[in-house]
Formats: C-alpha cells, structure tokens, sequence
C-alpha cells in the first residue's frame, strides 16, 4: 500500500541499485545510470563515528558498535553504545533498525540498568521489538502498528499521538504510562492500546466542536 501511494504520487522507487555517486547535476547508480537532479537529499547511509578504544571495539560493516542484550560495549563492563551507533542484534540474527524508537528504548533501558548497577542490582535485558513504522508524504500518510495497517486520519492521529506521547514521557521525567510505552512488558502492551484510544476520542471531539461550533 505505501508503494502504490508513493507511485501514485508520481514518485518512482528504484530498488536494488546502489548509489555509487553524485555530482552537482545527477546522481550515478550501480552499473552507471545517471539520473539527472538540480536538488538532490540524501537521507540513508548512517556510519557510526570511530572512537580510540582498548581493547579493540567490535564494529559492524558500517562502523556500528556491537553491544550485548544490555547495550553494554562488547569487552567492557561499564560502557554502554545506544541509538544509529550501536549494533543492537535481535533474537533472529538481524541488527535493530537506526529508528528513533529503538533509541529511546535503548536509553530507558541503559538509563534504568545504570541506576540497578549502583544500586548493587542485577541489571535487566532489553527484550527490543519493533511497534510498527509509519511513513508521511506530504498530507498523506500509512503505517503499519501492530500487524494493522493505518491510512487516512487515523494514521494521522497515530503519528501525532507517538510525537506527544514522547514529549508528554519527557515531560513526566520518564514515569507514569506515557513512559510505559517504551518499556517491553505487560504494561506497555496494556497502557498503548488504552492512551492511543483515549487520544483519538479527543482528538476526534474536539474536531467535532470545531466544525459545528
């Protein structure tokens, strides 16, 4: 579905063809295509940032740190690597995507371990998984929470709730259930499904009374 929006769009997505260049007027592809380009925006490509370490860092392909189930640097006690630099792998093998989600968890989670190890505590494993991811372009928008696909306004309202979800968790210095969303236990699982309905019954109030006054 976001293929067929995108395209609809006049948008055109090519696949499985590295970028091997750009220039001031195009950008070259695999194999020496050129496309032409007055404005080009490069969005992708993220390489973790080289620091001096002994003993030696383990990095992945594109420089990102390998860390085990508490995001601790593989080789170190006390060190941890979180968000685009870290290489957070995931029960089947893959490594956790360069998401904003996955790096809010990932800073809970150390934030909370840091606290249990100076406490004397035995420090808890991020058990990461992904919620979904949605995709706007420009008032339009999908996504995928959950397993469900969302179009329309509700993908809209679901977009706008994870913004002020985040900032109301910030806000509540990481306590109370906007916080719970980016914890991996049942109260997460209970606290999103009853915070996001809350949040589009008001939503959809309120644009209610806007309407018919």
């Amino acid at each position: 579905m976001a293929t067929k929006s995108l395209i609809g769009n006049n948008v055109e997505l090519i696949v499985g063809r590295p970028i091997t260049g750009i220039t001031p007027t195009s950008v070259i592809l695999q194999g020496g295509k050129q496309i032409e380009s007055n404005l080009t925006v490069w969005t992708a490509g993220i390489k973790g940032y080289d620091v001096n370490a002994t003993p030696q860092i383990e990095r992945s392909k594109t420089g990102r740190i390998f860390v085990d189930k508490y995001s601790r640097v593989k080789g170190f006690e006390n060190v941890f690597a979180i968000g685009d630099i870290s290489a957070f792998t995931l029960p089947d093998g893959k490594i956790a995507p360069q998401l904003a989600q996955s790096a809010v968890r990932q800073a809970r989670s150390v934030a909370k371990n840091i606290v249990r190890m100076f406490e004397g505590k035995q420090m808890k494993q991020l058990n990461y998984s992904s919620s979904g991811q949605i995709l706007s372009f420009g008032k339009k928008c999908i996504g995928l929470i959950g397993g469900i696909t969302l179009t329309g306004r509700l993908c809209e309202y679901a977009e706008d709730f994870i913004i002020d979800n985040y900032i109301s968790a910030l806000k509540n210095k990481a306590n109370g259930l906007p916080a719970l969303l980016y914890d991996n236990n049942i109260g997460s699982e209970i606290s999103m499904p009853l915070n996001f309905i809350t949040y589009a019954t008001t939503r959809t109030v309120n644009n209610s009374k806007k309407r018919f006054g």
